[in-house]
This record gives C-alpha cells, sequence and structure tokens, in this order.
C-alpha cells in the first residue's frame, strides 16, 4: 500500500508518504517544503529512523515491534487479547492487546480500527505513541483510513490522505 498525506503544523504544510508490503517492509518519509524531516525505515527484521540526519538504529524491542506493526494488516497475523472496552474520543473500543507494548483499539460497531499506541523507549525515556484513525474510504475494495492523527507530545497532527494506490508503486528497492 502506497500512501500520501499532508498535514497543517503551525501554518505550514508536512507532507508523509507511506510504503508498506506483506512482505514486513513499510517506509515512512515525512518532508517539509520538499526535506524529508523524518525517515522510519524498516525491513527484513530491522529498522531505524533519521530525524533532522540523525540516525538511530532500533533496539530489539522497536524491531520487535515493527515486526507486528509494519504489515498492511497486522490483525491477518499477530495474536491479541481483548482485555476492556473503553472510549476513544467518544467511541466504545475494544481494546486489544498484542504484546510487545502494543495495544490497538477497534469500533465496537463497526470493527475499524480507531487507535494504535505504542509503549516506546528512546535514550531513556519512555512514552506511548499514539496514532488515531477515522474517516474511512474504500479503495480496491479495502477501507483505508482517510485521516490519521499523530500526536507529538501535546499536539495532535491530522494527516489527510490525498492518494492511496494498492498492489502497485510499491518495490522492494523503495526500502533499501
Amino acid at each position: 500500500i502506497m500512501m500520501e498525506a499532508a498535514a497543517s503544523m503551525q501554518g505550514m504544510q508536512l507532507n508523509m508518504n507511506s510504503k508498506v508490503t506483506n512482505k514486513g517492509q513499510s517506509k515512512v518519509v515525512v518532508s517539509l517544503g520538499g526535506n524529508a524531516m523524518q525517515t522510519i525505515l524498516f525491513n527484513d527484521g530491522e529498522g531505524y529512523m533519521i530525524v533532522q540526519g540523525q540516525k538511530m538504529e532500533n533496539d530489539d524491542t522497536m524491531n520487535k515491534q515493527n515486526m507486528m506493526t509494519t504489515k498492511p494488516f497486522m490483525e491477518l497475523e499477530a495474536t491479541g487479547t481483548l482485555e476492556a472496552i473503553e472510549t476513544i474520543n467518544g467511541t466504545d473500543a475494544y481494546r486489544i492487546n498484542f504484546g510487545e507494548g502494543i495495544k490497538a483499539f477497534y469500533d465496537t460497531e463497526t470493527g475499524l480500527k480507531i487507535r494504535v499506541a505504542i509503549d516506546v523507549t528512546m535514550m531513556g525515556q519512555s512514552t506511548t505513541s499514539i496514532t488515531d484513525y477515522n474517516n474511512y474510504q474504500e479503495v480496491a475494495g479495502v477501507k483505508i483510513p482517510y485521516t490519521v492523527t499523530r500526536y507529538l507530545g501535546p499536539q495532535a497532527l491530522d494527516f489527510i490522505v490525498s492518494e492511496v494506490v494498492i498492489n502497485e508503486g510499491v518495490s522492494d528497492a523503495d526500502f533499501e
């Protein structure tokens, strides 16, 4: 799946290009004014992040998390445990614990994923990375979220998807 999206932050437009395969490969590039601000790559069980030119290799925990979450639909391969029903942005959701610090939340009425929360530790600091999904639209028979909200501390970035391509536009060379 290849996805193009944009968000506005303090009057500036951030662009996001995301590519993911069913082989556990993913690449997300967030750019500002055509310059890559952040690149996250995962391929063949290992990954890294580049933030403003500084490359940080994933640790073992992050690689294990990515092995689950970098699939187009992790739910098809991962095994989770129903923990509770909780309210996410006014919507009742099943909270499923997939292990490795990964929890996903699914709308109790539609079954669609509305949030993923991943416990991460970077440079000795622990936090939870939260991504919300909504405004689902059908593309080639698959429901895809057209609004992806990423939280950076107290700030929410609403990435509005402009293009989704399924089964084309992605090759192994994208993940080198």
